[in-house]
């Protein structure tokens, strides 16, 4: 049965890395500052996402829009956003693009997927010793 917490140390161990890299990068001063519009969404979960009520219809959405930046530079469309704080289409908040994607210009939320990422590599790295053991006890255990 140690599959089971294998796959799922290995899948935060991959799957960390890419939320915590760019909130990372962001959190560090990477990237440009602007202002994010939301001017359509897609990809509605209805999930629990941020502080969202369920009675919202956009409750669970992704929203995309238009980055216009701080430096004068000519606006971007169709950038999607990630952990925003929007509600709606039209909505306006200050933000940072980093590789096509809006995020909060101030955000501690790179600890989360690196503790996730830690967490995969201490989980992956047990299970994978506890693995070996029991193939080299199977291994040396006598035939009768």
């Amino acid at each position: 049965m140690l599959w089971v917490p294998t796959a799922m140390s290995v899948l935060l161990l991959v799957g960390g890395p890419l939320d915590a890299v760019p909130l990372w990068a962001v959190a560090h001063g990477q990237g440009e500052s602007g202002t994010f519009t939301a001017t359509s969404t897609t990809a509605c979960r209805h999930t629990t996402q941020g502080n969202r009520p369920p009675s919202d219809p956009d409750f669970g959405c992704s929203f995309y829009g238009t980055f216009v930046p701080d430096s004068g530079a000519d606006p971007v469309t169709g950038v999607r956003e990630d952990n925003l704080p929007v509600f709606h289409v039209g909505d306006q908040t200050p933000a940072v693009r980093w590789h096509g994607k809006a995020y909060p210009p101030s955000t501690d939320w790179w600890q989360v997927p690196t503790v996730m990422t830690a967490l995969g590599a201490v989980g992956t790295t047990v299970c994978t010793v506890l693995l070996l053991r029991r193939r080299r006890r199977r291994k040396a255990a006598p035939t009768t």
